[in-house]
């Protein structure tokens, strides 16, 4: 007689359903150029499996719900800055969450949206959005994070926003006058605290980055995107790029132990600000640095063609000489990893530029650095800056 799956005893079927419990596409994603698709996937055999029946979706639920994803479309935006409150989008899924008693299996939340909030693009009558912020703008931004994270305790939190709406998101002020010139439609900033318990019960009122203090964030990775657009503009280097990273310096920042920064050839002037990013970490533990095209992007490849190599190439080299400078100010880093170093033809220029700056260090693997206090003596500290 053959056995019914459902005549598996409950905690051997859990078990064989552990296996089915991918990763998220937002996770295998992070460090690619940002897209609004960055939640999909075409492989969803938890999803599959629960249309099976009531009994399985029972089981399943507690995982299908491990990693969620809210959308953010323009009514639940305006809701956010006209009640400067909350949502009832947001409402109804913590009252869907607390239903299906599925709060302590939420491991990530993921929010994404289209909705761009630039003044040179906003034509759906939300342009005052903007003109509010410096007052009470944000403040339905915040009670949204504030809202979520007095229930539900993540071990990740990811957004994936155009840079104008990323800004409110994150309770922040950013310039935005140039981002006509750059071609990022989408940012993704993803955050994961030290802990999970929750320290909202004592919190302020609502202040500029509020969502930074709800939790000790230990780790950020923050993927800008591409700057190619920039390079065919009059006067390139004079541009601004649109960036939550000029905000410093506040306390919340000596929490972070690790950062990632991703872009695709980042201008020198927003490199700069990076670096001061990182040096206002002081802190950090482990950095990761992307900014190069992956070598697989083929889109990337097709887009440098209508630009200027040189330019770009010199932007590179000026990034990584400002960013390994501002590592010299951090005592307590530990590790360095150049994820261009898997482009073979950077690697040679990466090489050299890591021989006359991080003194004291030595190589752990491809693209991989890890100080060596006992190489200190012996060529000093980094002082100069090419």
């Amino acid at each position: 007689m053959a056995l019914k799956l459902l005549d598996i005893p409950p905690e051997v079927l859990d078990h064989i359903l552990s296996y089915l419990d991918i990763e998220p596409p937002s996770l295998q994603a992070l460090h690619q150029e940002p897209s609004i698709t960055l939640t999909e996937s075409n492989v969803q055999p938890l999803k599959n499996l629960s249309l099976i029946s009531h009994s399985l979706r029972r089981l399943i639920i507690p995982r299908l719900f491990k990693f969620s994803r809210i959308w953010l479309d323009w009514l639940c935006i305006e809701d956010l800055v006209e009640l400067s409150s909350g949502s009832e989008d947001i409402d109804d899924f913590l009252n869907f969450v607390r239903l299906n008693d599925v709060r302590s299996h939420v491991e990530g939340l993921v929010l994404y949206t289209e909705v761009d909030l630039d003044p040179e693009l906003d034509s759906t009558g939300l342009r005052h959005i903007r003109d509010s912020f410096g007052n009470s703008g944000f403040c339905g931004f915040a009670h949204l994070w504030r809202n979520l994270l007095t229930v539900l305790n993540p071990l990740f939190i990811t957004m994936v926003a155009p840079p104008s709406t990323l800004t409110l998101l994150a309770s922040c002020i950013s310039k935005q006058q140039d981002a006509w010139a750059f071609d990022m439609p989408f940012h993704i900033l993803h955050l994961k605290p030290s802990y999970t318990a929750p320290i909202v019960g004592s919190l302020k009122p609502v202040r500029v980055a509020d969502l930074f203090y709800l939790r000790d964030w230990s780790h950020c990775t923050l993927n800008e995107g591409s700057s190619l657009k920039a390079y065919s503009t009059d006067e390139y280097s004079l541009k601004i790029a649109p960036s939550i990273a000029t905000l410093r310096p506040f306390k919340f920042m000596t929490w972070f132990t690790s950062l990632d920064y991703i872009a695709i050839f980042p201008l020198t002037s927003h490199t700069y600000e990076i670096s001061g990013l990182v040096k206002a970490m002081p802190n950090l533990e482990s950095l990761r640095v992307r900014l190069a095209p992956e070598p697989s992007s083929k889109e990337d490849k097709e887009r440098m063609r209508k630009d200027v190599p040189a330019d770009m190439w010199m932007e590179l080299d000026n990034g990584y000489s400002l960013i390994l400078h501002s590592i010299s100010a951090l005592d307590r880093l530990k590790h360095f990893e150049s994820l261009d170093y898997a482009a073979a033809g950077l690697q040679a220029g990466i090489d050299a530029a890591l021989e006359r700056k991080m003194r004291g260090w030595r190589r752990c693997g491809e693209g991989c650095w890890i100080r060596d206090s006992s190489l200190d003596s012996t060529k000093g500290p980094v002082t100069e800056l090419i």
